[in-house]
Formats: structure tokens, sequence, C-alpha cells
């Protein structure tokens, strides 16, 4: 007897069972799970990293290139994906199918200790990674409501208690708080002036929380970042009521301000953090009261370039320990500034005063929608040997875009002229035509050209001690080598410069082609960018002609154009 004789024997029996077993298989078929893609885990990690205020185009160029250069040398890489956003980017790394991803996580930890050299010193903190593909759908979705928390609130305790329970969970790779935001506001603030006049970080947040509250400023409640302890100290807790009851948002108003009492011009692109400000000093030397903290600065600048300062105040470095150090940081000679005949505007009697105390007086000042303008002059000069020099100096900001900054210097005789940028501690070099180019921390790029009708010979002081030059003082009691950019010539007055100043997204950026324009007077009185046609003239008095606005070349650091600068430098 063989298995198929029972069925030989029962054919009914073998039909009726046959057809049960198809009949079952055809039930089953439509119950069977059919996967459309393979179950297959690739061995994906992402790798994270943070630079605040950085533009996609930074993050790109400053942060995710040198990682993925690092990224590149390690083994069986199959894809390597990045994405650049406001302040981030994301690098997205696939392994072959045999890689271990225990093996290959170590190998982007040591790759990212590799390229931390090559990252921005301003990164706050290294890049990280997670062993999770981005790609996969999220597994479970959670929403939090609620009708007496306001959303940061609700997405601190959703970050900070949530979140991290959820992290602990057995077989949880990644947890995604989102739909809200921190509350965190920031206000923007130059060090080296705080330290010029020995105020502190919280000074000024404290100063500006309890203004929200006395005058009931939303906007100071935003440049604040929340409240300080100076509200319980000065009000009490009504005064932390008052703040808590206040929204803070940013001023109504336009960015560029004329603050006429303190003696500054501020021109800004915008609120946000990675816009154009250049500060411009048209105010007397020191406070009304007193001048002991006061730096003869008279007409000098100080601009941020994508929210990163590059023009900068000297600072203080000292009081009376070092009287050479004091009487250097607080002269002409350590600002962007000019100086006449290598005096400073005025001369110390002591650490703390001055033998005279010049001013700078305001002529002009307009901001409109296009552009802000401001005009001032000071006599610190007048009483020069050999007769004495009027300084004046306008500057426009053509909004978003460059800055020029025209220097008159009208008198008699012959003087030597030095037209001073001091810049913090970053790169600069400077080529044979003038043009000085000055690299950010974050990658983005201040050119600076000036243009006059003699001869201007271009030079840079870097930690020089003897005269010292090119110095910067953080905070008091330590100063840092930083470029000091100088323009120089010795002619007879009077004399002209138009310098421009050209923010660039960076790095490298091809430098522009543009030509002064020469006036029936033998002076500038234009620049001329050749490649988009846009024309900028200065009359005599009042706002200057544009013709033709458009962006800068500069701007876009792929478009070819030539190395040509034209008029006398």
């Amino acid at each position: 007897m063989n298995i198929a004789e029972p069925f030989i024997r029962r054919p009914v029996a073998t039909t009726l069972l046959t057809v049960a077993l198809a009949l079952s298989g055809a039930l089953a078929f439509g119950l069977l799970p059919v996967a459309p893609l393979p179950q297959v885990d690739f061995p994906t990690i992402q790798v994270q990293a943070a630079l605040p205020g950085a533009s996609p185009e930074t993050m790109a160029t400053s942060v995710a290139a040198p990682l993925e250069r690092r990224f590149g040398h390690i083994a069986a890489v199959t894809e390597m994906t990045s994405t650049s956003y406001l302040g981030s980017t994301a690098i997205v790394l696939q392994f072959d199918l045999n890689r271990d991803i225990n093996g290959a996580a170590r190998d982007v930890q040591a790759a990212i200790n590799a390229a931390r050299g090559d990252l921005p010193s301003t990164l706050p903190n290294n890049p990280t990674y997670r062993k999770v593909n981005p790609a996969d759908a999220p597994i479970l979705i959670l929403a939090l409501t609620s009708s007496t928390l306001g959303r940061g609130k609700m997405y601190d305790a959703a970050a900070s208690i949530l979140q991290q329970k959820l992290s602990q969970v057995p077989g949880v790779g990644q947890v995604i708080v989102g739909g809200g935001a921190l509350p965190a506001v920031r206000i923007e603030l130059n060090p080296l002036s705080l330290n010029k006049y020995g105020i502190g970080l919280d000074d000024v947040r404290g100063v500006l929380a309890t203004a929200a509250v006395v005058f009931e400023r939303a906007d100071c409640a935003w440049a604040a970042g929340g409240a300080a302890p100076e509200i319980l100290w000065l009000l009490g807790p009504a005064g932390l009521d008052a703040f808590d009851a206040l929204r803070p948002a940013p001023p109504a108003g336009p960015a560029s301000r004329l603050f006429a009492s303190g003696g500054y011009a501020v021109m800004r692109s915008g609120w946000a953090p990675d816009d154009h400000h250049m500060i411009f000093d048209v105010g007397p030397l020191g406070c009304p009261v007193s001048g002991g903290h006061g730096h003869a600065d008279l007409l000098s600048v100080q601009c941020a370039v994508f929210g990163e300062p590059y023009l900068v105040d000297s600072g203080t470095y000292c009081y009376a320990g070092d009287l050479a150090s004091r009487g250097y940081f607080r002269s002409t000679a350590a600002h962007s500034a000019v100086v006449v005949d290598g005096e400073s505007q005025a001369a110390p009697a002591g650490p703390f005063r001055w033998a005279e105390r010049p001013g700078a007086r305001l002529t002009d000042w307009h901001s409109t929608a296009d552009l802000d303008f401001a005009e001032a002059h000071h006599r610190a000069y007048a009483g020069l040997p050999g007769g004495g020099v009027v300084h004046r100096r306008r500057v426009v900001f053509v909004r978003g875009r460059y800055w020029v900054v025209v220097d008159d210097l009208q008198g008699h005789g012959e003087h030597q002229v030095d037209l001073q940028f001091q810049f913090a501690p970053l790169e600069v070099q400077v080529d044979p035509t003038l043009w000085a180019r000055a690299r950010g921390r974050t990658g983005s790029e201040l050119l600076v050209r000036p243009f006059a009708t003699v001869a201007l010979k271009a030079s840079l002081h870097t930690g020089e001690l003897d005269p010292p030059r090119g110095w910067v003082s953080p905070v008091y009691g330590r100063r840092e080598p930083a470029p000091l950019l100088v323009y120089s010539t010795v002619t007879t007055l009077p004399l002209r410069v138009l310098t421009l100043l050209l923010p660039s997204p960076g790095p490298g950026a091809v430098v522009p082609s543009v030509s002064s324009v020469i006036g029936a007077g033998g002076a500038p009185v234009g620049l001329i960018f050749e490649v988009t046609g846009e024309r900028i003239a200065f009359g005599e008095r009042g706002l200057p002609d544009i013709h033709k606005q458009s962006v800068p070349v500069a701007a876009h650091p792929n478009r070819p154009v030539s190395w040509r600068t034209h008029g006398a430098p």
C-alpha cells in the first residue's frame, strides 16, 4: 500500500478534499500581508549641526561642506544627503547592507571630531548623530492641548518632561517635538562698545526688563528676553506680574533710527539675526557730564554683516595700570575713523580726562524705504600746524545691500591722511588694487574698496607694539590682536575719498567691477557697478541719486565677472 492508494479507492472524497483546499486557498489569498517594498532596514545615520542666526547658504558652505568632505572617506557609504536651513543643517548617511551600524557610528563620530577644526569657531556645540532613518514614518504621534497654558510653556513641558520620558522607552530611536518654540528673544549687542563703558550684558538685560514694566513697552520685553532679577528688586512682585502681562514683540517702527541725544545714527536692514547694521558716531566725546569713559572716535563707524560684527570699537583694556595702552585704546588711531597728521582728535590729560573735548555735529539724517543717509562733521583738527582741517563724513546705506562712506577733508597745505577700519579678530586680506576682503567666522565676507583721485597706499596692522596698532579689548583687562586696515596718502587738501563697504554671503565671492565717477572739480562724485549698471552719485548736499537699483554682483559668487577696477587708486 502506498500513499496514493486511499485517494484512488475513494475518488469522491478526494475530489471534495481538493475543492475544499482550493476554496481555502482562494479565501486566504486576500488576507496575505504583501509589502510594496522589501522589508529591509538600511544602516542609516543622521548628523545634525546648529549655528544660530546663520543663513542656509552659510550653513551649507561653512558647516555642511566640511562635514561632507570628512564623511566621504568613511567606508561603505552608499548615499549622502544634506539639507541646510536657517541656523541648522542635517546630513543623512546611508551605508551598505553588510555594514555594521555600530561600527559606522564610531566612524561618523571620528569624522565629526576630525572636522571640528574646519567648522566655524562660533559653532556653539559639536555636531550630533543618531542611528535613525529620517525617511521612516513615525510610529506614534501625540498631541497636547491646553486651555490655560500658552504655546511656549506647553512646548517647554513637552521638551523637558515628555520627550525625556519617551526617549527612555526601550526600542525608541528618536522623539521629535514640533508645533511650537521655546520663548527665546535676543538683542544684538556689541561687547566691545559695552566694555568701553564698563557695562555687562546682564546690566543691559536688567535695564530693558525694568523699562518694559515702567513704560509698558512690549518691545523692551522682547529685547530683554524674559524677566530679570532687577524687576523684583526695584518693583516687587507686582512688577513681575506686570512683565508677565506684556506680550513681547519687536519694535513696530523702522529698524534704522537716529539717537540724537546719544549721538548715534543706526542703520539696519531689519530685526532678523542675520541682518546688516551700522553705527555712525555723530555725537560728542563722552557724555555731557564727564568724558572719562569717552573715546576720541568722532565720526567713527561700526558695522555687522549678516549679524556678525566686522568693524568694531576697540574697547577699553585698562584704566591706570598701563598708561600707554590706555592712551592708545581711547585714541583715534584705534577706531574706524580718519586720522590727520598722525594726531588723535583729542589729547588726554590723565587716565580719565581730556585737554579738550571736541564734538561732532550732525547736519542731515534721512531714512527711507530704500536707503539711510547721515551727514556730520567735526573740527577736532582745526588747530593743526600748517592750516586747520575740517572733516565731513557722509554715510549712505542702500538698504540691505551696501554702504558708501564719503570723507571730505577741507583745509590748506599738505597733510598726511589715514583712512582707518578697525576689524574684529577676523581674517583680512588686501590686494594690489586696494580691494580688502574680510572673512567672518560664519563664512560671510565684507569687501572694502576706497576711491580717490590721489594715490592711496593700503596696509594691514595686527598686534603691533611700537607703536601699538591693531588691537581690540573684548573684555576689561584683556586685549587681542585684530586687523587694522589703513589707506594712507600725503596730499594737499581738499581731499575726497569714497569707500565702498559691500557685504557678501561668501566665501570667495568674486570682486565686482566698480568704477568711480569724477566730477567737474576733479573729485570723485559717485560709483558705477559696471556689470549691473547701477550708479550712485553724490551732490554737495542732500541724498544721493541712485539709478537702476539691482543686487550688486558680489551677492552672486558664481557669476563670472572680471577683477577690473577703475579710477585712480
